[in-house]
């Protein structure tokens, strides 16, 4: 009889042992978790936390310390196979926006480019000064706003050709909508300051008398 009391006292605390010893694996097994659905901004933060919880829990682990040991060892693995995925998609999703964000930085400094020519004209043709030029000015006058008007209708057309030339490029339908919404925008810019050159153009030629 006792003999038996004692195989069931030392059951009990086995069992007791055992319990603890999973309620402190837990802790780490919540780490691991955590770390196998990291990002790349996260990956090292994770990796430190779980291993400081492996090294603070490790004296109550008992029997299933080798065990978790190996699941930390595991977690870690897929944690780095799971952010070079990551990694390695980013890559994909960025060479594919290259070209895009190429066509639209093209543009951008041909606009740029003309719209300097726009501000140019504008202080070349005395356009702040609502007063008409002096008899001397007319003919310089005259030939700058030809020439203006000749570079005017060549961008226009020269964006317009490049704009439905990679319109295609740019509608592909895997393309991010900011992407597509920032081509839209860069191609109403074209047209806008193809305005604003042509409303330079007929106030210079207003001033004429």
């Amino acid at each position: 009889r006792h003999t038996a009391q004692s195989h069931r006292g030392a059951m009990a605390i086995d069992v007791a042992t055992r319990a603890k010893e999973a309620r402190i694996a837990y802790n780490v097994r919540h780490a691991i978790q955590k770390v196998r659905v990291c990002s790349p901004e996260t990956l090292d933060e994770l990796q430190s936390a779980l291993m400081a919880e492996l090294e603070k829990q490790e004296p109550e682990l008992g029997s299933l310390l080798e065990q978790v040991r190996k699941e930390v060892d595991k977690g870690l693995e897929l944690a780095q196979k799971r952010v070079e995925l990551i990694e390695n998609e980013r890559k994909k999703e960025e060479k594919k926006l290259q070209r895009p964000k190429e066509l639209i930085k093209e543009m951008t400094d041909m606009m740029a480019t003309f719209q300097q020519k726009v501000d140019d004209f504008k202080e070349s043709a005395s356009l702040d000064d609502s007063k008409s030029y002096a008899a001397g000015r007319v003919k310089e006058v005259e030939e700058q706003t030809a020439s203006f008007e000749t570079e005017m209708l060549e961008f226009t057309k020269k964006l317009k050709e490049f704009a439905q030339g990679k319109s295609m490029e740019i509608q592909n339908s895997q393309l991010p909508l900011d992407v597509k919404r920032g081509w839209l925008e860069t191609v109403q810019k074209v047209s806008k300051i193809s305005k604003e050159a042509q409303v330079c153009i007929d106030a210079a030629r207003a001033k004429v008398v």
